[in-house]
């Protein structure tokens, strides 16, 4: 998650339009990310998880911090909510 900016359904028409024209926005001039998979981990099975054990990878991207802050600056200047945690 490079900016979660809570439910989709929670979003009204027009901040869906700006959440995506501020993505569009922000990786336009960055080049495709290259890296590899440097490990992986797992989630428990929760609730919100509808009971099954979540598995992600984890990759080592060296572009992704910077795209994120494009992408979360792009977010907060549409007027899109953007969570800090």
């Amino acid at each position: 998650t490079l900016a979660y900016c809570g439910d989709a359904a929670d979003l009204d028409e027009l901040q869906q339009v700006r959440a995506i024209a501020a993505v569009a926005d922000a990786i336009e001039y960055f080049d495709p990310l290259e890296g590899k998979i440097s490990g992986y981990g797992r989630f428990s099975a929760s609730d919100s998880s509808e009971g099954q054990d979540v598995f992600y990878a984890t990759p080592d991207l060296p572009q992704l911090a910077d795209i994120r802050h494009s992408i979360v600056d792009a977010l907060m200047s549409h007027g899109v909510h953007v969570a800090q945690n």
